[in-house]
């Protein structure tokens, strides 16, 4: 990547304090830029469908993008962390990555299955159960999208409320704790009620200090109770709790000034029975944080292990793009794809900015929902070490 200082945008030379602003991955420009962000968001709801069938996307098999992507200018958006305000030149942004000119050279073909969503989540049984067991792999991709309430005595605070795409259906909610040492937030499937020992808990996001680390948990008590088995799976409050996932952000390898680097580990599902297969040893069932401390030494074979797709730098627009497919339209820090290290092609979970306090989340096989909503959690928060 060329060095940074002395770059031409939109006809204006960019000094080496802006450029350091150059982090956020920005989407594939699908067509001409709006207007206005209120125009962004009103085409991307004008594309959702007004049915009360939660829609679900079945992919292709092994969907080939084209390697050259186009990438915009990064201004603002660079904590990573909640209240930031977006960049006032983010308008001009996407003006520039419109005359570029570019789109994909293909697109997977999509087919669209109606499912009756509505009956399914009609129980709380029936909506704990699709939150907690992985995604179908005969279902492809479940399209929802995130809201975020971080104003006024809130914004220290902030509340996440995840829904299906067309907004019909509340799947969880998240908050964000006070009064802890590091950032903990509350997952629910109430849309108020985020107290622990709530019916409708269902588990946690806890940070390290630095913001690089996260784990993810089910609900079950941080008692020393050492657990029967490893598996990943729902049980009562009051048994001892299971990691669900960690995920891990790294320093940048392309500078200050590049997007983030991610990994996410999962308990490995068996591609036979959606279940999740065994992986505590002896030497784990003493161990709070077993799963964290597999991945600290490498002794990650018996999880799923996924990266964030790496954009690529455009000298022409000056950004980091990756092709979203027209889901999200707005450049942010927090936009990222996950994907299996081995298979570059299928995106198992697609997270990003859709307006302000609006984000699409969408998920597939091995994820559960209350995984990858975690996982998206995990971008909302502060990362000292590495933005």
């Amino acid at each position: 990547m060329p060095p940074l200082e002395n770059n031409d945008v939109d006809g204006r030379n960019v000094d080496a304090n802006s450029a350091k602003q150059f982090k956020r991955v920005v989407p594939m420009p699908q067509g001409p830029a709006p207007s206005s962000a209120a125009r962004r968001l009103h085409a991307y709801r004008a594309n959702i469908s007004t049915s009360s069938s939660f829609e679900i996307r079945k992919l292709s098999p092994s969907p080939k993008f084209s390697e050259e992507v186009s990438m915009c200018r990064q201004d603002g958006d660079t904590s990573g962390s909640d209240g930031e305000e977006e960049s006032p030149a983010t308008l001009e942004h996407h003006t520039a990555l419109s005359s570029a000119n570019k789109t994909p050279v293909y697109k997977a073909p999509i087919v669209t299955e109606e499912v009756d969503f509505a009956s399914l989540l009609a129980t709380r049984a029936g909506l704990l159960s699709f939150l907690t067991r992985p995604v179908a792999r005969s279902t492809g991709v479940v399209e929802c999208y995130v809201k975020r309430r971080n104003m006024g005595a809130g914004k220290l605070f902030p509340e996440y409320y995840l829904y299906t795409r067309n907004g019909d259906h509340f799947l969880m909610a998240a908050k964000k704790q006070g009064n802890k040492r590091t950032s903990n937030y509350y997952v629910t499937m109430h849309n108020r009620d985020f107290a622990k020992d709530s019916p409708d808990y269902l588990g946690k996001v806890r940070a390290n200090f630095v913001g690089t680390e996260f784990q993810l948990f089910d609900r079950g008590g941080s008692s020393k109770e050492k657990p029967t088995d490893g598996a990943a799976s729902f049980r009562d409050i009051g048994a001892s709790r299971e990691e669900l996932g960690v995920v891990v952000y790294a320093a940048n390898v392309l500078g200050a000034r590049g997007p983030r680097k991610m990994q996410v580990y999962l308990p490995r599902v068996n591609m036979v029975d959606d279940k999740v297969e065994e992986w505590k040893g002896k030497e784990d069932m003493a161990l709070p944080d077993a799963m964290l401390e597999r991945v600290r030494r490498g002794d990650v074979s018996k999880f799923h292990h996924l990266i964030n797709k790496p954009p690529r730098w455009n000298d022409q627009v000056k950004a980091y793009v990756l092709n979203f497919n027209g889901r999200v339209t707005m450049a942010s820090v927090k936009n990222f794809q996950l994907i299996a290290p081995e298979d570059h092609e299928i995106v198992l979970l697609q997270f990003g900015r859709v307006d302000k306090h609006e984000f699409t989340m969408d998920v597939r096989w091995p994820f559960t929902p209350l995984q990858a909503f975690g996982v998206a959690l995990s971008s909302f928060d502060s990362k000292i070490a590495c933005d």
